[in-house]
């Protein structure tokens, strides 16, 4: 089954939302029992965030609007059974006061012995947020508040919001999130379930690079994947993956992947963990330079050395924008990707996408000297002709070909061709095809790699 949460507003009162759960039917897809929560009758309440736990009882987070106007952090808990028509029905309900000014709740996690983290972020003193850590024990029908720890740094007006938490083997906590006085950084700490600082890690690639951290996982070994968005122009953003080392927060490698275009604002939706470790980043890419369009892209990285396996960049049936914001991979690899899918001037589509894994993936070989890389095509879109560049780790026999949106071959520009290691350019001569979207297929293999490749081009005329 599924679980769903998010606020639910009423007609007429566009300032008057409701803490909305849901969970919903695998099988069928319909709803099994929804729950509306309201603080007080005409305040703005939220859920933010969701988390399930081994007897699939569902914790929700978010915010509350009290009577002074300000927020508080809330927790509700929901019995996976809940039945009944009472729409306010909870096994427990928790507010937390920061004590200063509004509080929110952005992500949750659950840890053994009916214990219960959140992360968020609290009003500071002055015009300052601080990253805002809650620890909760649960008992029957109620729960309490075991620790907060609040971090900011001192003597600075700085904004300092958690985007996701991550629970370990022994219950330790690692938050990630943005830490910001001027330019944004990434900002990890992991706490101990006493509540103690184990490691604390800023990352910023160099000074005035904006980095925004978007999500957090953790793999069998304690270890953490943290991915965001860094910014090092006005017009590029690139999709900047970490892996820490979860007993001393030590660097393991970083992962830095740009879309086809040299600068595009590229961006991260969020990172997972495969039941065999292995890892998956989610996010967009710009494919067209003079609209910068975006698509979904996924790629499987190497848990040990960040470097890419596969990646897949998909448009939507609109050609349009299509912005990615979670995803899950099943236990045979096949990934499933959900999000929004404009087709409208003003409205987004849902868009899920089905993955299966690939039938001929790159083996996870590293080569200091060289890589396979299949370039974006030059110039896109174009008229009648284009240039297709690659490039080879070591001899390799090729095979490129052309083919449209139904799948159909359309030309043949290699065809089981050993070629040599380093840089080629094939033309692509497009004289005698209609106008339309049309996609390149690379193939090359050796004695120790296999490499598959496709992008998509615009033939305009």
């Amino acid at each position: 089954n599924l679980y769903a949460c998010g606020r639910m507003f009423f007609s007429g009162l566009s300032r008057h939302a409701n803490v909305y759960t849901a969970k919903i039917s695998g099988n069928t897809g319909m709803i099994l029992w929804d729950r509306n929560y309201s603080y007080r009758q005409t305040g703005y309440d939220e859920a933010l965030a969701l988390a399930v736990d081994k007897n699939q009882n569902a914790y929700v987070t978010g915010s509350v609007e009290t009577m002074s106007g300000i927020t508080d952090l809330i927790v509700i808990k929901y019995d996976s059974a809940t039945s009944g028509t009472n729409l306010t029905t909870a096994r427990w309900i928790k507010t937390v006061d920061g004590g200063v000014g509004s509080d929110v709740g952005t992500c949750i996690g659950v840890a053994s012995a009916n214990k219960i983290y959140v992360g968020g972020y609290s009003a500071g003193y002055g015009s300052s947020l601080d990253f805002y850590t809650v620890l909760l024990s649960q008992s029957g029908n109620s729960a309490d508040t075991v620790w907060t720890r609040r971090y900011t740094i001192p003597l600075y007006i700085q904004i300092d919001q958690i985007v996701g938490l991550v629970v370990d083997d022994s219950d330790n906590v690692i938050v990630t999130g943005i830490s910001r006085t001027s330019d944004p950084d990434y900002r990890t700490i992991k706490y101990s379930r006493n509540g103690a600082v184990l490691w604390n890690k800023q990352y910023n690639v160099t000074f005035g690079t904006v980095e925004m951290s978007v999500g957090i996982a953790i793999d069998k070994a304690n270890d953490v994947y943290v991915t965001g968005t860094i910014r090092t122009d006005i017009q590029k953003e690139n999709i900047f993956t970490i892996k820490y080392r979860g007993s001393n927060g030590d660097t393991l490698w970083t992962s830095n992947i740009n879309g086809p275009l040299p600068n595009s604002i590229d961006g991260a939706s969020g990172v997972i963990v495969g039941s065999d470790s292995s890892v998956y980043v989610l996010g967009f890419l710009s494919n067209h330079e003079a609209s910068g369009k975006k698509n979904y892209f996924i790629t499987k990285l190497n848990s040990n050395r960040g470097t890419k396996i596969w990646s897949v960049n998909s448009d939507g049936i609109c050609n349009n924008d299509d912005i990615p914001t979670s995803a899950t991979v099943g236990s045979d690899g096949t990934v499933y990707i959900t999000g929004m899918s404009k087709c409208d001037v003003s409205d987004y589509d849902y868009m899920t996408i089905k993955y299966n894994p690939p039938a001929v993936r790159v083996r996870e070989t590293f080569y200091p000297t060289g890589y396979f890389n299949l370039s974006q095509n030059y110039p896109n879109p174009f008229n009648p002709s284009t240039s297709i560049s690659f490039q080879l780790s070591a001899v390799s026999d090729v095979t490129l070909k052309i083919n449209n949106v139904l799948g159909q071959e359309v030309a043949t520009l290699l065809n089981n061709e050993t070629l040599e290691s380093g840089q080629h350019e094939v033309q692509f001569d497009a004289s005698k095809l209609s106008s339309g979207v049309y996609f390149y297929r690379i193939a090359a293999s050796n004695n120790e790699r296999n490499f598959v490749e496709v992008k998509k081009m615009v033939l305009m005329k």
